[in-house]
């Protein structure tokens, strides 16, 4: 009976291993947080790089028509102030136009200050998203390498365990491997637990020292009268009894 209780907690031990395994390969999403936060913060770089990109146009634009309205300012005052028109009328023509053209030139260069400082704004946003986004895919190719090999190492680990189940399988004694078995899923996968001192590690409720004594001697299978697990008492620690 020892022999088929000690197999019992053997295989309970594989049967833990490998539940912690799988539940550490479900909850592996090989990098896919990591890369939606990368591709977002592509996304908001990509936008400020089109946002800067739409500035810097507009301050081209501003530019070129600042330049424009200047040179028909010069034109204006060479024409004016050269000799070549005498007509009063048409010299207070000119100067009108060249005043307005002015104000004109005023306000495309109040527009091309305003765009050059949002353009500089905009630089150092998108440096920093630039920044940001490279950290993100670093951290990506990182993750996913190592949860890649975490991966290997965990398939590689299940792969013996259960080889090793397949080999401890037969040696069990077919009832009790099928209330071992049976016990697993209301137990949450714990079907046989060690004693702690006189309680039971499962459930942690004190046993009575003759459920204790019939554990430590490994005569018969014994279970925990509050939870209903198997228990193992190969690592028992010393108790009293109940009448100390």
């Amino acid at each position: 009976m020892r022999e088929q209780i000690q197999l019992l907690y053997d295989l309970q031990q594989i049967d833990t291993r490998l539940a912690r395994a799988a539940e550490e390969l479900s909850k592996m999403d090989h990098g896919a947080k990591l890369a939606r936060q990368a591709k977002a913060a592509q996304k908001e770089l990509e936008e400020l790089q089109a946002r800067l990109h739409a500035v810097q146009t507009d301050q081209r634009d501003a530019e070129l028509a600042e330049k424009t309205v200047e040179e028909k300012i010069e034109r204006n005052r060479k024409r004016a102030y050269g000799g070549e028109i005498a007509n009063p009328k048409e010299l207070r023509h000119i100067e009108q136009e060249t005043q307005a053209l002015e104000r004109q030139r005023g306000a495309l260069d109040e527009k091309i200050l305003i765009a050059m400082a949002e353009a500089e704004e905009l630089a150092a946003q998108v440096a920093a998203k630039e920044q940001e986004f490279r950290e993100k895919v670093r951290e990506y190719k990182k993750t996913t390498a190592e949860q890649k090999s975490r991966q290997a190492e965990l398939e590689a680990e299940t792969a013996r365990l259960k080889a090793q189940r397949s080999e401890l399988c037969p040696r069990i004694d077919a009832a009790k491997l099928r209330l071992y078995e049976s016990l697993r899923p209301a137990m949450r996968n714990l079907a046989v637990v060690a004693l702690d001192g006189n309680t039971c590690s499962g459930c942690r409720v004190q046993l009575p020292s003759k459920a204790v004594e019939r554990a430590e001697s490994f005569t018969e299978i014994t279970r925990c009268d509050s939870c209903g697990r198997i228990l193992y008492g190969g690592f028992a620690k010393p108790h009293h009894s109940d009448d100390e």
